[in-house]
């Protein structure tokens, strides 16, 4: 009961703060004078609005999941490996929410990833971090399950990698990417 609790109050605290920066941007549209300037708040706050909606929407999900496949009584003729597997899964969708709202809260806090780049920049940090992501995934499946159980253990792990992808990578590829612009002369 205490589980369903904190998942309203953190949906609704993503949905209030959400539905505020919506409200932000409609008052931005007609108080200013000059175009740019509303084109500018319309933008900036419609995107945090409808990005901490669709956060609250996945928490929401990802815990009302959980709770579900791991506190419903389900009849003695389930499949015990599905059943285990949906378990698993709720783990995973938890942890990897988890580590999109910290690595959302990081990028907007302190790392102000830019994404331009020119066409063969872009196809390294494509390719250089689906290899860290997936090497992460690999190496972190043992020791994680062995130490926290299947559940708990996919939850840190894919916890770890969306964070990875979304903090560490940006942080490790940013002077990367400057270097490999200037040789380009």
């Amino acid at each position: 009961m205490t589980g369903e609790w904190i998942r309203f109050g953190l949906t609704a605290l993503c949905v209030l703060a959400g539905c505020f920066a919506l409200l932000t941007a409609m008052v931005g549209l007609f108080r200013f004078d000059f175009t740019l300037n509303r084109l500018h708040a319309a933008s900036i706050a419609d995107t945090l609005g409808l990005s901490l909606l669709v956060l609250a929407v996945m928490l929401a999900l990802a815990v009302g999941y959980l709770l579900f496949v791991s506190l419903s009584p389900f009849p003695a003729d389930v499949d015990a490996a599905n059943l285990a597997s949906g378990v698993e899964n709720a783990w995973k969708l938890l942890g990897a929410t988890v580590g999109m709202l910290v690595g959302w809260w990081l990028d907007v806090r302190f790392i102000h990833f830019d994404t331009r780049a020119v066409w063969y920049v872009q196809l390294i940090k494509l390719v250089g971090g689906l290899a860290l992501l997936l090497g992460i995934r690999a190496a972190l499946k043992a020791p994680l399950a062995a130490a926290l159980g299947a559940g708990a253990g996919g939850a840190v792990r894919y916890g770890v990698m969306v964070l990875f992808a979304a903090a560490v990578w940006p942080m490790v590829f940013a002077p990367l990417c400057h270097a490999l612009e200037k040789r380009v002369y």
